[in-house]
């Protein structure tokens, strides 16, 4: 994989060489300190597991996991901004219940 862009917001795009993607989770609560070094630390963590270089599809679901963790957090509550560390405890459930 030779370029990467990520443009975070409430729709993320995500820009692996010459292919375009959408994650459709996120939202406005996840605007606060620390949520940028969260999602550093999950996409490193992926790359990291895979042992073979960095792989699109790590990135996808490292991101794709952030967001979605953020949004059940969020449910009900969209206007109050959640934590990082409620983000990394929410991703560690998804994942383990699954």
């Amino acid at each position: 994989m030779e370029e990467l862009f990520l443009l975070k917001g409430n729709e993320s795009v995500i820009v692996i060489e010459d292919k375009i993607y959408i994650c459709n989770h996120g939202n406005q609560s996840m605007g606060t300190a620390g949520m940028g070094d969260c999602l550093s630390g999950v996409l490193t963590s992926f790359i990291t597991m895979l042992q073979s270089g960095i792989d699109y599809r790590a990135i996808l679901y490292a991101i794709a996991l952030h967001s979605y963790s953020a949004d059940l957090l969020s449910s009900g509550n969209e206007a109050v901004g959640i934590l990082a560390t409620d983000v990394i405890e929410g991703m560690k459930k998804i994942i383990n219940e699954n």
